[in-house]
């Protein structure tokens, strides 16, 4: 949906500690988005907030956004449309032991499938220690089980 310049995004996250147990579910309406990499961007945005929030843990943040994870990683000033953002996202990944690795796109259904739920039933709403019962295959099946 395109509102002017600016479009309506929705975004999925999951929290899952190192034995895939999600601690945090969550879908996101994102508004102000320029395009689809700036989408990408404002979900680990705010991933990175419901994180820093609700866990002390060092971790790995992943996206299947190649393009955003290089922009991140540079360590020049971005000077783009994306720019603030990506500061802002690198300064979270400073406030403790945060990597970000690019996964590919089925290895991060889950996050898809929370976004599309979103956007289907127009819910913007957080799970604690819980996850909606629509993506339960998914948590399963797409589970890294990556220790940190």
């Amino acid at each position: 949906m395109r509102s002017g310049l600016l479009q309506v995004k929705w975004a999925g996250m999951v929290l899952r500690d190192h034995h895939g147990t999600v601690i945090v579910a969550a879908a996101r309406q994102l508004t102000n988005c320029t395009d689809a990499l700036d989408a990408e961007l404002a979900s680990i945005e705010e991933g990175l907030a419901l994180t820093l929030n609700w866990t002390s843990m060092n971790l790995t943040m992943e996206t299947d956004c190649v393009e955003a994870v290089e922009l991140i990683k540079q360590t020049s000033p971005n000077t783009t449309i994306y720019g603030s953002r990506i500061q802002e996202i690198r300064e979270m990944l400073r406030e403790r032991e945060i990597r970000i690795a690019k996964v590919y796109r089925e290895a991060n259904l889950v996050s898809h499938e929370l976004a599309k739920l979103g956007r289907v039933q127009h819910r913007t709403e957080s799970w604690f220690q819980t996850y909606p019962q629509e993506i339960a295959e998914g948590i399963v099946s797409d589970c890294n089980s990556m220790n940190i």
